[in-house]
């Protein structure tokens, strides 16, 4: 006979049973809904029994307090006001910051939100380290408060990879205005083109014996900064850094070698001295007196306006950038925010992002250091209609570019760097430092 194993539950058990479970599972998702209304009533403080999630932001900018003082005050406000997400700021130079981030990405050690330019979205996108936002932008629901130009340099394959945060113009001319009467040039009728601009370099250069005392003209010769300025000279002059479909160099074209020669020129007459004065930034020499023009972005007017005295502040013009062959030309430049997809908090990482986007926090962090709105709704802000020179960066916005959105700009943007210092420090020709840099891109972008 066969031993029997208990008798099976029958039907109408099991369906009480399933009943129960029933019920229990919704009395967790009532008692889960109450909560979820309770936090959002009372606040985040309510979780202040539970241990606080931690946030790791990485901030490039260190050695710039302009840029930095401004997050590091929001990142103390957000922590002092609730306890459930907690902050952790670091702060590296921009030097450094892209091979942090992948770096310790790649070791699972990496930060859960940082900041970089806008064109480095498609490396993070391509590299697998970026989180899509398009769900977290929905649910926010103030996208189209973007200028779509900036949401389409940080778009990829059709998805959104990061937040536009603080927006530039880089390319228009900075000048001295006490200095430009000194030698006899009318401060109201500034340079319009680029020979323009030489002739009043050269009248503006001032040499103690064999001593560089003022430059006329800064160059910038080293860093992203650089590329960033000769761009604007290369499309000012008709030139493209890529083709069209951005799978080879187009730098090198005739173009691109007249361009780089000009900018080089204001060294081969020694109006400008690598070396004697440093590279970036050139804010303070504008200060100084010892540079009397150079071009800049709209977030040095407030870094100017913190170190100059009052007197020499308002001897500081802003003008439109100087037209080449083609016409004007400037940078659309943006910082913006990164979510990582490794992170293991990402919908609490993204809360203080929104944060961040708060209409207060968002309009000190554009502000305190001169950066340009990046949303409709900031047009009218005060700290714009306050300063004369911010409206000629708007305005400069109609002939401004953004950087290629291609996987491998960075190590693309890095050999064009190495061109211009090339032909700046007399190293190779202009079109030698191109040739040769345009080789190395072509087998940078064939891999």
């Amino acid at each position: 006979m066969a031993v029997s194993e208990g008798a099976g539950p029958t039907a109408a058990e099991d369906r009480a049973e399933k009943a129960r479970e029933g019920e229990h599972t919704m009395a967790v998702r009532v008692v889960r809904w109450l909560l979820a209304g309770l936090v959002a009533v009372l606040g985040p403080g309510v979780a202040a029994a539970q241990a606080p999630v931690t946030v790791r932001f990485y901030l490039p900018g260190a050695g710039m307090p302009t840029h930095t003082e401004p997050f590091e005050r929001a990142v103390e406000a957000w922590n002092r006001d609730q306890n459930a997400v907690r902050v952790q700021l670091s702060i590296f130079g921009w030097g450094e910051i892209q091979t942090k981030v992948l770096t310790e990405l790649a070791a699972g050690i990496g930060p859960d939100l940082w900041m970089h330019g806008g064109a480095a979205a498609a490396l993070f996108a391509s590299t697998g380290e970026a989180l899509p936002l398009d769900a977290y932008l929905r649910r926010w629901g103030k996208a189209r408060d973007f200028y779509e130009r900036l949401l389409e340099e940080v778009t990829y394959q059709g998805r959104v990879y990061a937040v536009p945060l603080q927006a530039s113009t880089i390319g228009p001319l900075f000048y001295r205005k006490d200095l430009f009467r000194e030698v006899g040039l009318d401060p109201n009728r500034p340079p319009q083109d680029w020979w323009s601009l030489k002739e009043a370099a050269r009248r503006l250069t001032r040499y103690d014996g064999p001593r560089l005392v003022r430059a006329g003209f800064f160059v910038p010769y080293e860093g992203h900064y650089a590329q960033q300025i000769w761009a604007t000279f290369l499309w000012a002059n008709g030139g493209e850094i890529l083709t069209r479909d951005g799978r080879r160099a187009a730098f090198a074209s005739p173009e691109g070698v007249e361009a780089l020669e000009y900018y080089a020129s204001f060294v081969r007459e020694r109006i400008f001295l690598p070396g004697v004065i440093e590279s970036a930034p050139q804010i303070p020499h504008v200060v100084t007196g010892r540079v009397a023009m150079g071009p800049g972005g709209s977030f040095d007017v407030g870094t100017m306006e913190k170190l100059a005295a009052p007197e020499v502040y308002e001897q500081i013009a802003v003008a439109l950038p100087v037209a080449g062959r083609a016409g004007r030309a400037a940078l659309a430049g943006q910082n913006v925010l990164f979510l990582s997809r490794r992170s293991r908090n990402p919908d609490a990482t993204w809360r203080f992002v929104e944060y961040l986007l708060r209409d207060d926090v968002h309009r000190e962090l554009l502000a305190h250091a001169g950066f340009m709105p990046v949303r409709r709704s900031q047009e009218g802000a005060a700290y714009l209609r306050s300063n004369w020179r911010y409206p000629v960066f708007a305005g400069a916005m109609r002939w401004a570019r953004g950087n290629p959105n291609i996987p491998r700009w960075i190590e693309v943007r890095t050999r064009i760097v190495r061109a211009i210092e090339e032909a700046v420090q007399g190293r190779k020709t202009a079109r030698q430092a191109l040739e040769d840099a345009a080789r190395d891109v072509n087998a940078i972008l064939a891999r």
